[in-house]
């Protein structure tokens, strides 16, 4: 009986993915699909990529990267027959608060602000989860990979939408979690402290006094009140 040597390596090695190859590839699907979904519109490319900023995109996020967050609800109001005005507040921050900081750094429209946050926060996932196939050691990617990009919703993360970046932090947040080391966890937690910590910040939403004055004016508002039918 032959015996094997403990350090011979198996004819065909399942060899992790590194990094840079992993951002190599992630830019590359990235591109792919932005290229797939302008050329699926009849227009020329450019008006094809500018139009992807539409509905909720251009109707809420662009008005909160623009102006940030505000409210017409006050303390008593009647709440009965639904909010009047501009309310945005029902948006989660963490999207519109990096296109914002973008515009205000660059000077960069809202839009193609949104435009490069949301393409980073795609390249960002592909990245994380080429990564993660190679750690739960998946021989064949292409196959994974091909049928979350062809997924309908996928459209969603290569638009202007908050979904890149939701999908880049949970897959962040699970690669570095599953680390042992203490500055993975620090990493893993990242993302959630800027977000906590950056979006009451006065370069993002202006100055803080002015918010409170809005906030003490509100609740200075008589309340609403109906008779009773």
């Amino acid at each position: 009986m032959i015996l094997k040597d403990k350090n011979q390596t198996s004819p065909h090695p399942h060899a992790p993915i590194r990094l840079r190859r992993a951002l190599q590839w992630g830019l590359l699907i990235t591109l792919a699909q932005l290229v797939f979904v302008v050329a699926m519109q009849p227009r020329p490319a450019v008006d094809s990529f500018v139009r992807l900023n539409q509905w909720d995109s251009k109707d809420h996020y662009q008005g909160i990267v623009e102006n940030w967050y505000h409210s017409t609800v006050y303390a008593g109001q009647d709440l009965s027959k639904g909010i009047q005005g501009g309310t945005n507040v029902s948006f989660f921050p963490a999207f519109p608060m990096f296109a914002r900081l973008l515009m205000l750094t660059t000077g960069a429209t809202a839009a193609m602000s949104m435009h490069v946050v949301s393409i980073l926060a795609t390249w960002a996932f592909w990245t994380y989860l080429l990564l993660l196939l190679s750690r739960f050691k998946i021989r064949s990617m292409a196959p994974v990979v091909l049928l979350a990009a062809a997924y309908p919703s996928a459209f969603f993360i290569i638009a202007p939408y908050s979904e890149s970046m939701f999908f880049a932090a949970v897959h962040g947040y699970i690669y570095w979690s599953d680390r042992d080391d203490g500055k993975s966890s620090v990493i893993a937690a990242l993302p959630n402290k800027i977000t906590t910590t950056a979006a009451s910040s006065p370069a993002v939403n202006g100055s803080p006094r002015s918010g409170a004055r809005n906030v003490q004016r509100n609740a200075r508002r008589p309340s609403v009140r109906t008779r009773p039918t």
